[in-house]
């Protein structure tokens, strides 16, 4: 409703006003907070951060790597990477990944590859992150992308993580190795990460790889049934039945624990928990043999 003049006479009415405060020696967060948070506002709506920065460091003349991120963000927002390099020269007091990822991408704005390339092949290769690799490919020519795959498949076979490793693998097109560091140490396989085991679940079994899926749906299925969570178990009898079409594939289980025995030693460790087996049964159509069991929900 107001033109840009009479944003600008609003700002500059503010600034006075956390100025004045600032004259009479008032420290309350409170004294300052309706003429801040104004500030902020007309900021965003003049669409210059230079309005917020001024503001914050009236209140805060050493500002932390928080405020400093929201400085940087917003200055790339508009369209000025220069301004935004200038926060991050210091690395005091930032997330060393957050401040390099943002580092990189104010490079790659101002058209310093060369720069930010590197920088950010270092965050990935501190965090085999799907999505810090795929940052990192936006960052190189087509032309070097290629050795870029090739040390991602490196470090992801040497990584300790079998889901962070099979995560990447999968990225980069190796369902095959991305198996084979699943099935090497299934116990190593953390259930409770379900937001990105059940995609790759998902993945590994439409590439056909049997037994990597087995050995992450087994997953899934013990961390729910180990807690008792009862909420899960219609997820948790969704993995059973997945576990039982894949057995019809007839695959090698090894080195995994073949399918029937596996199942042998889930019903005996897990008999009481009825509610469970309702759900299964009520997935399979019919409540009758093994899956109707008595007891309690333990």
């Amino acid at each position: 409703l107001l033109s840009q003049a009479q944003l600008l006479e609003m700002v500059a009415a503010f600034e006075r006003e956390l100025d004045a405060a600032a004259a009479a020696g008032s420290t309350a967060a409170g004294d300052h907070r309706p003429a801040f948070g104004a500030l902020t506002l007309l900021s965003h709506a003049l669409r210059d951060p230079d309005i917020h920065v001024r503001a914050t460091l009236r209140r805060t003349p050493r500002p932390n790597s928080v405020q400093k991120q929201d400085f940087v963000l917003q200055y790339l927002d508009v369209g000025r990477p220069a301004d935004a390099l200038s926060w991050l020269e210091d690395p005091a007091d930032w997330h060393p990944h957050t401040r390099l990822r943002l580092l990189a991408e104010t490079l790659k704005r101002l058209g310093q590859n060369d720069r930010s390339a590197p920088i950010q092949q270092q965050v990935f290769e501190q965090t085999l992150s799907v999505d810090d690799f795929r940052t990192w490919l936006g960052h190189l020519a087509p032309a070097a992308q290629t050795a870029a795959f090739s040390r991602a498949r490196e470090l992801a076979l040497d990584h300790e993580d079998p889901v962070a490793a099979a995560r990447l693998l999968v990225e980069i097109g190796s369902f095959t190795e991305a198996e084979q560091v699943l099935v090497a140490e299934p116990a190593r396989i953390t259930g409770q990460d379900y937001i990105w085991l059940v995609p790759l679940a998902k993945t590994l079994e439409a590439q056909q790889c049997w037994r990597g899926a087995t050995a992450v749906l087994r997953a899934l299925l013990d961390a729910i049934l180990a807690k008792a969570y009862s909420p899960a178990y219609g997820h948790a009898a969704r993995y059973w039945h997945q576990l039982h079409v894949i057995a019809d594939q007839s695959p090698d289980w090894a080195p995994l624990q073949p399918h029937a025995e596996y199942i042998t030693a889930l019903r005996q460790k897990h008999a009481r928990k009825t509610a469970f087996w309702a759900q299964v049964a009520k997935r399979q159509g019919t409540a009758t043999g093994d899956d109707k069991l008595e007891g309690d929900d333990a």
